[in-house]
């Protein structure tokens, strides 16, 4: 939440940047309930499903942070605002 302000100095674009952070989260949240809904039909065993659960949630949310972490330039574009 931090970043956002300092990507852009358009209220417009920081707007626009919040919207999608919370349309991905939402995502997100609705991702996870339905893997869970699928596992808990499939499997029997609660404590297999809340573990398979827990590796895919974890496993997806670590793939998709190294992808932001690795694809945002902050200092590049902290410079950029400054201009």
């Amino acid at each position: 939440m931090s970043l956002v302000p300092s990507l852009t100095v358009s209220r417009k674009k920081r707007d626009h940047l919040n919207n999608k952070r919370n349309t991905f989260t939402f995502v997100a949240n609705l991702s996870v309930l339905g893997i869970a809904l699928v596992l808990f039909e499939l499997l029997q065993d609660s404590l297999t499903d809340f573990e398979i659960l827990g590796c895919l949630v974890v496993g997806i949310g670590s793939i998709t942070s190294a992808i932001f972490v690795f694809s945002i330039d902050e200092t590049k574009l902290t410079r950029e605002c400054e201009k």
